[in-house]
């Protein structure tokens, strides 16, 4: 199976983009180790760290970027449903969608490591969703684990990875079906290679 694991960019305002900054993604990292482990071809997208750029001052200066914690940045302002002033830091939402159209993958995973990035996250499942409503898209991090619910009342989440992603068998939540009393959740799974695509 084809997956497309994605670190979606960062939300930020004038106010908290200097608080920005790339790391690994640990998360996502592990969860590809599992999956290629289970025999799925699996690529990365850090939309976070892609979208950095690291001139120098005076270049960057030029070429209108932003300056962050440890680099430099475009300004891709972003419209409703996003806070007035919010921009992507990182790759925009439409950059990300053309890579998923590119990869064409059977599965995508996004990360919502924070509730700030989690607005970013849907967009981007829901763009996903309209370029190919037969892709599985899942999601998981921080913020779907502490609202389930609420994060699978969308309905371009297929499914909700619950928990740490580097334990060897997280849980899943599964969306209602018609007539249900509401989302179901799995025990932990074997392998990524059981769950339910």
């Amino acid at each position: 199976m084809r997956v497309l694991l994605i670190f979606p960019p960062s939300v930020a305002t004038d106010r908290s983009v200097g608080f920005v900054s790339v790391g690994q993604p640990l998360g996502v990292c592990y969860l590809a180790a599992a999956a290629r482990e289970a025999g799925h071809e699996v690529e990365i997208l850090d939309a976070l760290e892609e979208g950095f750029v690291l001139p120098g001052e005076e270049e960057a200066t030029r070429a209108g970027l932003q300056r962050v914690s440890n680099g430099f940045v475009r300004r891709a302002l972003l419209g409703p449903p996003f806070a007035p002033g919010s921009f992507t830091v990182g790759l925009t939402i439409e950059e990300v969608l053309k890579r998923v159209e590119a990869v064409r993958p059977q599965v995508v995973g996004v990360s919502a490591i924070f509730t700030s990035v989690a607005l970013a996250s849907l967009e981007i499942l829901r763009g996903i969703k309209r370029i190919d409503p037969g892709i599985t898209t899942v999601i998981g991090g921080a913020h779907p684990t502490i609202l389930p619910e609420q994060t699978l009342r969308e309905r371009c989440v297929d499914y909700l990875v619950w928990g740490k992603e580097r334990e060897r068998s997280p849980g899943f939540w599964v969306p209602s079906s018609e007539g249900s009393a509401g989302p179901t959740f799995q025990e932990s799974v074997t392998s990524m290679a059981t769950v339910p695509c």
